[in-house]
């Protein structure tokens, strides 16, 4: 009679294919996953970080010219009110004789000029003492 022999040794387990085939998939799955995520944040990075420098050029060019435009505009506003000034004729009237010389009717006009070959005809009733000496260097 054959007695089984129940304390036998357990067979070795012997990895199936299979198996080592799935094991193998999951790992390169994982490595083509981690060098497409680092493509993607390569990608991002590159696309983020060099307009940057663009973007601050941009904006600081931007601030410079709203405080330019400031400028103008205060420049405007002075100009505005110096034109306001001008509204009346006495003011326009002024402003002809310094500038351009006005000369109403009645007014005399002496043209003085500091070149030594020049000289001005003085009236004999000149009344400020020491004008000709001033005129002609004398």
């Amino acid at each position: 009679m054959k007695v089984k022999d129940s304390k036998r040794a357990p067979k070795p387990a012997v990895p199936s294919p299979r198996l080592n085939r799935g094991r193998t998939a999951r790992v390169v799955g994982g490595v083509v996953a981690a060098v497409v995520g680092l493509i993607i944040v390569g990608v991002v990075l590159f696309v983020a970080v060099f307009p940057t420098g663009d973007y601050l050029a941009q904006r600081d060019e931007l601030d410079q010219r709203r405080i330019e435009l400031t400028e103008a505009r205060e420049a405007v506003a002075l100009v505005e009110v110096e034109l306001d000034q001008f509204n009346d004729r006495i003011s326009i009237s002024r402003i002809a004789r310094e500038r351009f010389s006005l000369v109403t009717e009645g007014d005399q006009l002496f043209r003085l000029t500091t070149r030594g070959g020049d000289t001005a005809d003085i009236p004999d009733l000149w009344m400020w003492p020491g004008f000709e000496r001033l005129v002609r260097g004398e």
